[in-house]
């Protein structure tokens, strides 16, 4: 991630950019970065990625919040910066280590761009699954399973699945039919 932090003096000034109102409820600094978030989303939507990582910084100046990493590494990874994006998920990470979201989005970006070895995966695997306690573990886990197939893992792969099966019971007979499938690759 670039490290320069953008100040609102560079922020072009449109219609589309939101300023600050005045709310009893929220402090100036909380509006400030609502709007910055809110700014940030609509030049992502727009794909306009270089206004969007400048509200974004600008929304750094007043929370530093996981919520603006994870919509940083949205804009590097739209833009191919897999450096940059990685960086901004290690930040998210770093500021909410529950969010399973930001830890499969993690595992993802390094088994498709970058050159990571199936144990450094595994490592973050086990990073994830030490991390996230919530209810939403088993989507690391099934991930973690896709990417151990895709590298010719099928075992370990199907371990993943039979954890799934314990984790969410109800689901069962789906995660038994990736075991069946990946069992009848054998």
């Amino acid at each position: 991630i670039s490290e320069a932090i953008v100040d609102d003096s560079n922020v072009d000034s449109s219609e589309s950019i939101i300023t600050p109102t005045a709310n009893a409820s929220d402090s100036i600094d909380d509006q400030r970065f609502n709007n910055a978030m809110k700014n940030a989303r609509t030049a992502v939507a727009s794909r306009d990625y270089k206004t969007a990582i400048k509200q974004y910084n600008l929304a750094l100046k007043y929370h530093n919040a996981d919520t603006v990493y994870a919509g940083l590494f949205t804009v590097y990874s739209a833009q191919g910066q897999w450096i940059d994006a990685r960086n901004a998920l290690d930040k998210a990470i770093a500021l909410a280590p529950l969010n399973a979201d930001y830890w499969r989005w993690k595992l993802v970006l390094l088994d498709e761009k970058t050159d990571a070895s199936f144990e450094v995966l595994a490592s973050v695997y086990d990073d994830a699954i030490r991390q996230v306690t919530t209810g939403y573990k088993v989507n690391v886990i099934t991930q973690f399973a896709r990417i151990a197939e895709s590298n010719n893992r099928i075992d370990d792969a199907i371990a993943q699945w039979e954890l799934a099966k314990k984790i969410v019971p109800t689901s069962k007979d789906m995660y038994q039919a990736e075991i069946d499938r990946l069992n009848s690759l054998k």
